[in-house]
């Protein structure tokens, strides 16, 4: 895409291999692809220390207020929600814009999707402590026949 340039450079006179290709997104956000199946990026800097300061505080508050809620999943066909012994962590979302910085971060974030801010969801926060876990997953639909049906 026109957003997505390829900025590989070479290291050590060999090119760089397919899974160390740097992509600069309209010359303001940095992704690293670190794996290729599944494909993995990371993104450096995109949150700088302040911004984690900012979350930091408002998590030790929530933890303070028990604003954490148990985790869930969704039961598939029948709009309702269910705790299971797959999904042990905890989790909170930060409301839409809360603040200068919070709303700093979404931006970032709907200009990595190439999406309007209002268009993406709130930022979550889920905590998993010692022994805590997620199980293998996904995140979107029903899964049949290793295909997601939405």
């Amino acid at each position: 895409s026109r957003r997505l340039r390829n900025h590989s450079e070479k290291r050590n006179n060999n090119a760089v291999t397919e899974s160390q290709k740097i992509y600069n997104l309209e010359n303001r956000l940095t992704l690293q692809k670190i794996h290729d199946s599944p494909h993995i990026y990371t993104i450096p800097n995109f949150l700088n220390e302040s911004d984690l300061s900012h979350i930091l505080r408002k998590i030790k508050v929530a933890e303070t207020n028990e604003e954490f809620s148990e985790s869930f999943i969704d039961v598939p066909n029948s709009g309702c929600v269910e705790r299971t012994k797959h999904r042990t962590s905890t989790f909170m979302f930060f409301t839409k814009a809360q603040d200068s910085k919070i709303s700093s971060i979404e931006k970032r974030s709907a200009d990595l999707l190439g999406l309007r801010v209002d268009c993406i969801e709130g930022i979550q926060v889920v905590r998993y402590r010692c022994g805590e876990f997620f199980s293998h997953h996904h995140d979107l639909g029903t899964l049949c026949n290793g295909k997601v049906q939405l």
